[in-house]
């Protein structure tokens, strides 16, 4: 009979981003896999089967204990052997579930990005730290894929035994930087000529990616300097307000959830992101293979990425004229963009999802 491992993440959507070519690499080695996830039910290949539950961004929200409790009763149902588990709430309540389950699956929680760091407010860092730390004995393999985040692991014991991976992998192949067949009919449909300097950067709204900072940095840069801000989320709307506050409207633009991010970075020049913190930020390894020179945040995550100087430049986070200062300089620093892009672009062949997956599925086989 094979053996059934389960994959839980907060959403169907980062199962589809991330996680496809690990499901078909599991049931290459015979494994019946299941998924259970919050979010909009979605289509995922390689699953035996789906499964539906709800979890909420506020981890004391009530409907994330019903979560557990449905948890608790899937893998129970189902008897599983492992189960892999993704994102920090998933990955708590996933735990949480098997403490009625004895014996219990294996356990590999991915972490993909603590959401505290040496910053953040004490109150919140110790909810944080005492969830993972309730959580430690369940948890057979942590695997973490920035330096902080891999060190504060191993020096808190917050499971059995910690690993690190380059991140999930980027599938290079699929990524041509020289086809720029599109790159007008882009910049037309967004208003921008061709000639206009064009930033990208791709995040969900949120507080945590902080794109507010970008729009007041914007005052700052040069008339021919642009942003492109792709993506929704709840801050949408305020960021908007902002632009428009700041009579940026025609300089910042905001074309919602693209499907064809590939054609968006041809169509730009360079990438930026504002971020509070990251796991290992596949945005900014996409615009390292783009060929496009980074300005990003100095937090964990950026910084296993970018070096100041050597693969990019980095600001303080939250620091809306420093960021000016440094889009400037790509702008007008046209050696220097060229440098840092060059090094970055070498930098992510480490990242080839054929290097990555066998080291994750290496690790994921370990615990069996």
């Amino acid at each position: 009979m094979p053996k059934r491992i389960l994959v839980t993440a907060s959403s169907f959507g980062h199962i589809c981003s991330f996680h496809i070519p690990y499901l078909k690499a599991l049931k290459d080695e015979g494994f019946e896999v299941d998924v259970a996830c919050g979010g909009e039910m979605r289509n995922i290949p390689y699953a035996d089967k789906l499964y539906q539950v709800t979890f909420e961004k506020k981890i004391s929200s009530p409907k994330n204990f019903n979560a557990e409790s449905a948890l608790e009763k899937i893998i129970k149902e189902n008897s599983y052997d492992l189960i892999i588990t993704h994102t920090t709430l998933a990955a708590f309540f996933t735990r949480v579930a098997l403490g009625g389950i004895n014996p219990r699956p294996k356990v590999v929680d991915v972490m993909h990005g603590y959401l505290f760091d040496d910053e953040t407010n004490a109150l919140k860092k110790s909810v944080y730290v005492s969830a993972e730390k309730s959580m430690a004995k369940r948890t057979d393999l942590l695997l973490t894929m920035n330096s902080w985040d891999f060190n504060f692991a191993i020096n808190n014991n917050l499971a059995n035994k910690v690993g690190f991976i380059n991140g999930m992998g980027l599938d290079l192949d699929k990524i041509d930087a020289t086809d720029n067949s599109k790159r007008s009919e882009i910049r037309e449909e967004l208003n921008i000529s061709d000639d206009a300097f064009l930033f990208v950067y791709a995040a969900e709204f949120s507080d945590r990616k902080n794109q507010s900072t970008l729009i007041k940095a914007m005052q700052y840069t040069d008339k021919n300097i642009y942003l492109v801000l792709p993506g929704r989320g709840d801050r949408i709307g305020d960021c908007k307000d902002l632009a428009t506050n700041l009579n940026l409207r025609n300089r910042i633009k905001f074309p919602g959830q693209i499907e064809d991010m590939y054609n968006l970075y041809r169509a730009c020049d360079a990438a930026v992101s504002s971020s509070r913190s990251e796991g290992l930020p596949f945005n900014i390894m996409e615009a390292f293979r783009f060929n496009l020179p980074v300005v990003a945040s100095r937090v964990k995550g950026n910084t296993d990425l970018v070096e100041d100087g050597v693969t990019g430049l980095l600001c303080k986070y939250n620091d809306h004229k420093e960021f000016a200062h440094r889009m400037n300089e790509i702008y007008f620093e046209d050696s220097l963009a060229k440098t840092v892009s060059s090094n970055a672009f070498t930098l992510v062949e480490k990242y080839d999802i054929k290097k990555v997956l066998p080291e994750v599925m290496g690790q994921y086989l370990s615990v069996m």
